[in-house]
């Protein structure tokens, strides 16, 4: 018993130590973990801990770049970081995180850099910039567009409304998928739409 008993443990430190390596590090896997609880309930207040985290910037950009967060499509503290903050009304710091994120890895993952521009979108329209939203916005839809990703241009899209109907129409065609139902099945995901797919001429 006693064997089996070591030879469990063994496995479960070398699994603890392989995922800490994907993360960059035991510490870093530790800030992924809690910058994914931020995300995850981001309608909460942070701890002090985790705000000093976001505010200090680099311990969660270091968690960032790391294997996990380039093999997969959405695992990026930063980008979580970005989004919690927007979702707190922090706009200056949620903007930060995209600049320097998009300033860092300008080939990271497609879908990270268009949530990022997305951001920057947002903010820069609730600042008054339109012109400067609009480019941001542009230059997410290129993105997701050139990386086939094109419901991420829907998703940029209908931030600007009649101005936004250009993207929307583009990236439904890549898709060979009728504008309608796409909208149609987007506000269903999020709970406010109607039952049948309406007809698309």
């Amino acid at each position: 018993m006693e064997e089996v008993g070591a030879e469990k443990f063994r496995k479960m430190v070398e699994e603890v130590s392989f995922m800490a390596g994907l993360h960059g590090g035991a510490e870093e896997q530790q800030v992924f973990f809690k910058i994914l609880d931020l995300y995850i309930h981001r309608a909460a207040v942070p701890s002090d801990e985790v705000r000093a985290l976001l505010e200090g910037r680099e311990a969660i950009f270091q968690a960032s770049n790391s294997w996990l967060s380039f093999l997969c499509h959405f695992r990026s503290p930063a980008a979580w970081a970005a989004a919690s903050l927007e979702a707190l009304g922090d706009d200056t710091l949620a903007d930060s995180y995209a600049e320097t994120s998009l300033d860092r890895w300008p080939k990271g993952s497609s879908i990270v850099r268009c949530a990022h521009l997305a951001l920057r979108s947002r903010i820069a329209a609730r600042r008054g910039g339109r012109g400067s939203a609009m480019e941001f916005a542009r230059a997410a839809v290129q993105v997701a567009m050139e990386e086939h990703i094109p419901l991420m241009a829907v998703l940029t899209g209908q931030e600007f409304g009649e101005k936004g109907v250009m993207f929307i129409e583009d990236a439904c065609e890549k898709m060979c998928r009728p504008r309608a139902l796409v909208l149609q099945e987007l506000a269903q995901a999020a709970g406010h739409g109607p039952e049948q797919p309406p007809t698309e001429p």
